[in-house]
């Protein structure tokens, strides 16, 4: 479910190659920090994600919280 970045748990932003996927919400930082920093890649607060996977990250996260794009 896509949002506006008030109420999303999440808010995406492409940088080309990279999106970085920014927790907005108490419960989206709540979700960021029960990931694993060895397996998962962080620029501050924000999730990176390659561009070939950030449509099925993005899908499934839209499975249980709100995301705001551009």
């Amino acid at each position: 479910m896509s949002t506006t970045p008030k109420h999303a748990d999440f808010e995406v932003e492409n940088h080309g190659t990279i999106f970085l996927i920014r927790p907005t919400s108490e419960a989206g930082e709540d979700h960021f920090a029960q990931l694993d920093p060895w397996q998962h890649t962080f620029f501050g607060r924000s999730l990176c994600v390659e561009h070939r996977f950030i449509a099925e990250v993005v899908e499934r996260l839209s499975e249980s919280y709100t995301i705001a794009q551009p």
